[in-house]
């Protein structure tokens, strides 16, 4: 109601909310512990210190199996991942044949990600970027949020880029957490 009622008001509260986010996103490295920051080096891979193994790296994997079906992509195709963290997707989807780009807001984490891409030989094009404020300069055949779209504040803003960045018949998929992400002391 508020947006309706006071624009000036809702558009200047909304900026301080994504302001803060964003800080939260950039230091999300920074908060980990060795054996925490180590998982996320191998993610998905890896003892999760978080005491979700293996449940997590399951999950992880099915995830990845959900996503492979659904795009039914043939290589080269390409594909944008919007808040990749680690990557590991991505260097997955890249090792299959398929031209990959990724998006995070958060330098480190996209520092991660080139150093694991370049471990698996990979050629990944990366962006740091807040999916809030990035407008694709190309066109995709697919775009994919994995655990991320709920990271940003508005959500309609980003699935509108993320739409308009698609070719005709492109896909956007999202896979987000359930529930209990939302109690994790670093959700």
């Amino acid at each position: 109601r508020l947006k309706k009622r006071n624009p000036a008001l809702y558009q200047s509260l909304m900026e301080e909310a994504r302001k803060e986010y964003a800080i939260a996103e950039k230091d999300y490295i920074d908060k980990l512990d060795k054996a925490e920051l180590e998982f996320y080096y191998s993610e998905p891979f890896g003892y999760n210190p978080r005491g979700q193994y293996p449940g997590h790296t399951t999950r992880l994997m099915i995830d990845f199996a959900n996503i492979l079906t659904l795009l039914n992509l043939p290589p080269k195709s390409k594909i944008l991942e919007v808040g990749c963290g680690s990557a590991w997707i991505s260097i997955f989807l890249s090792k299959m044949g398929y031209t990959v780009f990724a998006i995070d807001i958060a330098e480190d984490k996209i520092k991660i990600a080139r150093e694991k891409a370049c471990q698996y030989n990979t050629n990944i094009e990366f962006i740091v970027e807040d999916a809030e404020r990035y407008t694709c300069n190309q066109q995709y055949d697919a775009i994919f949020f994995h655990d991320s779209l709920h990271h940003v504040l508005d959500e309609r803003k980003v699935l509108q880029n993320c739409f308009n960045a698609l070719n005709e018949g492109g896909k956007l998929l999202l896979i987000e957490p359930g529930e209990k992400h939302s109690k994790s002391k670093l959700a």
